[in-house]
């Protein structure tokens, strides 16, 4: 009878620790949430009927599909990324994301890890051209960075996204393939990382179309 006391008090302690650890990650996360919506830039877009907002997957119907990706599951939690508004310019198809990067992100303390910055500049750049092509889907063939400075962790950053279309050149030729450059930045305007990115929808290969609000 002790034995079996002991065990569920050992069952209740370790519930009661869980729920302790899970209290504390979403009161940062909201927290983060908050903040991140209080920026100037967020507000300024948020009130400007040219830019249509969104966060990042909140589109998605299913939570283990939200879960299984990178971005919003394993690195989702107030450690790495809880903040990911994007923001899409309905006239010039420009894309603006802003993120918290949290201290899990780092490769070297304190420095984000540049496989992260890699993965973030890709989705968001993709993200640009995916909006773009009519099957509503791609995939990255290529993706170029060149690292202009630290990027530091537990901050806001503003990643900009904007197709390459030559002048004149009509849109529906870049149905299938589209170049996009981009950049990471501080709040500050100071360039972290640039990035081109080419998306394409690839041939012979079947995908299934990108909800709204990807």
């Amino acid at each position: 009878m002790l034995a079996g006391n002991s065990r569920a008090v050992h069952i209740c302690l370790r519930a009661a620790s869980t729920r302790f650890i899970q209290v504390p990650h979403l009161y940062h996360v909201s927290k983060i949430r908050d903040e991140g919506s209080a920026l100037p830039l967020v507000r300024r877009l948020a009130s400007d009927p040219t830019w249509k907002s969104w966060d990042a997957y909140s589109g998605t119907q299913s939570a283990s599909i939200v879960q299984s990706r990178l971005t919003s599951g394993p690195l989702g939690g107030s450690h790495g990324l809880p903040f990911q508004r994007v923001f899409r310019n309905t006239k010039t198809n420009e894309v603006i994301s802003v993120v918290y990067l949290g201290a899990a992100t780092a490769g070297w303390p304190g420095v984000v890890h540049g496989g992260a910055l890699a993965t973030l500049l890709d989705e968001s750049l993709v993200r640009c051209a995916v909006l773009l092509f009519p099957a509503r889907t791609g995939v990255t063939a290529r993706l170029e960075l060149q690292y202009r400075a630290p990027t530091l962790t537990s901050g806001f950053y503003v990643i900009r996204a904007r197709p390459v279309i030559p002048e004149g050149e009509d849109l529906s030729k870049s149905d299938r393939k589209m170049w996009v450059e981009g950049t990471l930045e501080t709040l500050h305007g100071k360039i972290c990382v640039e990035a081109k990115a080419l998306a394409v929808v690839p041939k012979g290969v079947k995908l299934k179309p990108l909800v709204e609000e990807f």
